[in-house]
């Protein structure tokens, strides 16, 4: 039952799912979009996180190691079974970043509101919380990235422990290496906005 009285007026003037197309069962609100995937002429990727930092945390300093995480991300990678370069990068956000594709990042020192106490980013969402304390520059960073950019975790949720069996990637142990699973993940998901170069 729907608890809103309709609407008197012409049909097309209202429509609380209109964000869906007007049908919320096949549809989903696009808003939840994270990065920028943008598939180049020259065969390369870039992948662009546009970004506000906050906390008490989001010193020039902290802000200028996360950029550089991030960009450490960038190489060549196999994409559809082919080398191909990537690059991954954070931008500033700016009135003409698409809104879905927004980001914050919060950074502190010590705890997170998480109730592990730990970083953490939604899952193919838009925000993350970061604990500049706790392996900042050595790979929290790339990991809670990838998270952003709709890539799970590989380790043993159970235990906490990585999973043997799943490699040395980040999303399976930190410190670990940015690898194609990661790379290949965040090309791939539907969270992301996909373009193609003009």
């Amino acid at each position: 039952m729907d608890p809103v009285t309709p609407h008197g007026g012409r049909p097309s003037q209202f429509n609380r799912y209109r964000y869906a197309n007007g049908n919320p069962y096949s549809f989903t609100d696009p808003d939840g979009r994270v990065a920028i995937v943008t598939r180049m002429k020259d065969g390369s990727i870039n992948i662009d996180l546009p970004t506000k930092f906050t906390g008490a945390a989001a010193s020039p300093e902290n802000v200028a190691t996360f950029k550089e995480q991030v960009s450490s991300m960038s190489g060549t990678y196999s994409v559809d079974g082919k080398q191909t370069r990537v690059t991954v990068g954070v931008s500033d956000i700016t009135k003409n970043t698409p809104r879905s594709a927004r980001n914050e990042v919060k950074l502190v020192e010590g705890e997170t509101s998480h109730s592990t106490g730990r970083s953490f980013a939604e899952l193919g969402g838009k925000r993350s919380e970061i604990n500049v304390l706790d392996r900042f520059s050595r790979g929290v960073v790339p990991h809670e990235v990838g998270h952003l950019g709709g890539v799970d975790d590989l380790y043993d949720k159970t235990t906490g422990r990585p999973d043997p069996a799943r490699g040395n990637g980040v999303m399976n142990r930190v410190p670990g290496i940015v690898d194609d699973f990661l790379i290949n993940g965040m090309i791939e998901s539907s969270s992301n906005v996909q373009k193609r170069e003009r």
